[in-house]
């Protein structure tokens, strides 16, 4: 029978149909959950199947909606049948919300094109149409630690992204951040003695750059690589970029005398955060000796591989962005990064057929804390 046929719906029983709507609205709720929590966005499959699914729950509620006309012309039942319809009808345009929420939120890379418009730009290749999305999505909600490009493959990483620098979506080319200096801890003071003042707030003005690769393709590219490969690429390219940003406001004057152990204690209590929520930035050459030498505790077991994501608590980042023999430890709460949308251009040459493919967004980087970040030589 097919799964569409209203009127070879409407033959069979109330319980039937009802446990058919209980079905397609399960099948579509685990797969929200199941997307919701890997953190990423419905796979092509995942959404074809769940659209299918809403087809089919129309068709089943236009078959109850049948049979309820049937059993008003035999019973007195109208009201709890015409409720059942309300209901099955409600369902669906929750459900079809939700499946819109799970495509576009949690987990997406500001890195690539959103699922949907990943389908705008291969369809206007495929018919040779200029095209340019924006993604207008705010950056504060894509995604955490781990995210995911259109598809469900892993996103690159990147240390904005990665240490969950707070970010904030960008209204125009400079911003103002506020940088705060907070003084030393003081006693408390008696009942009717004024407490200290607090006036250590000064703005900072940031301008933002773009962050941006574009490829130069020849008509033969259509038949041989996807915008689904393209992007994959650029994003690489424009997380890479991003870090020599990033890493180059993080980057303190190195303290004189200090140490990496002395670091992170002085960052964890500038900032009142426990070493574990910090992060240490350098390059392989620097950050291997330290990572290596820690103790493997304990020699077996699911935490062998510990010692090369952590020192002394404070998680590590390596990066060609950093400089040279010396490491940064840093909160990733004490800076603020501002951040444009991804632009996505694909233009054709009309005289031979070729491409050019372009993406790029603005970011600025800025502290927010004074002492959230100490940089020492290694």
């Amino acid at each position: 029978m097919a799964k569409y046929d209203v009127d070879e719906l409407t033959r069979l029983g109330r319980q039937e149909l009802e446990t058919r709507v209980a079905g397609a609205s399960q099948r579509i709720e685990m797969r929200i959950k199941r997307a919701q929590d890997e953190e990423r966005d419905f796979t092509t499959r995942e959404n074809d199947l769940s659209y299918d699914d809403r087809a089919e729950l129309g068709a089943l509620r236009d078959a109850i909606s049948a049979k309820d006309r049937e059993v008003l012309e035999r019973s007195r039942a109208e009201e709890e049948e015409r409720s059942l319809d309300r209901q099955v009808s409600e369902r669906s345009r929750q459900l079809g919300a939700a499946i819109n929420q799970a495509r576009h939120s949690g987990g997406g890379s500001p890195f690539f094109p959103s699922a949907e418009h990943m389908e705008v730009l291969e369809r206007s290749r495929a018919q040779m149409q200029p095209v340019t999305v924006l993604e207008r999505a705010s950056t504060t909600q894509m995604g955490t630690g781990t995210e995911y490009a259109p598809g469900g493959l892993a996103a690159p990483r990147s240390l904005w992204r990665s240490t969950g620098l707070p970010t904030t979506p960008a209204d125009g080319l400079k911003a103002n951040v506020p940088t705060f200096t907070l003084p030393a801890g003081t006693a408390g003071v008696a009942e009717g003695v004024a407490h200290a003042e607090f006036n250590g707030v000064s703005p900072s003005e940031i301008t933002l750059t773009r962050h941006g690769v574009f490829s130069s393709l020849t008509s033969a590219a259509q038949l041989s690589t996807s915008m689904q490969e393209l992007t994959a690429a650029h994003a690489r390219i424009v997380a890479r970029d991003t870090d020599v940003t990033a890493v180059g406001v993080i980057e303190q004057t190195p303290s004189v005398g200090v140490d990496l152990d002395e670091a992170i204690l002085a960052v964890a209590d500038a900032a009142g955060r426990d070493p574990s929520d910090l992060w240490i930035v350098g390059t392989a050459e620097d950050l291997a000796p330290i990572i290596g030498g820690v103790a493997r505790t304990p020699a077996s077991g699911p935490d062998t591989e510990s010692f090369a994501m952590r020192y002394a608590g404070a998680r590590v980042y390596v990066s060609a962005a950093a400089t040279a023999t010396s490491v940064t430890v840093f909160d990733p709460g004490s800076f603020r990064a501002v951040a444009s949308g991804l632009v996505s251009q694909l233009v054709w040459n009309v005289q031979d057929g070729s491409q050019e493919f372009g993406q790029w967004l603005h970011l600025a980087v800025a502290p927010v804390l004074v002492g959230g970040a100490v940089t020492v030589t290694v």
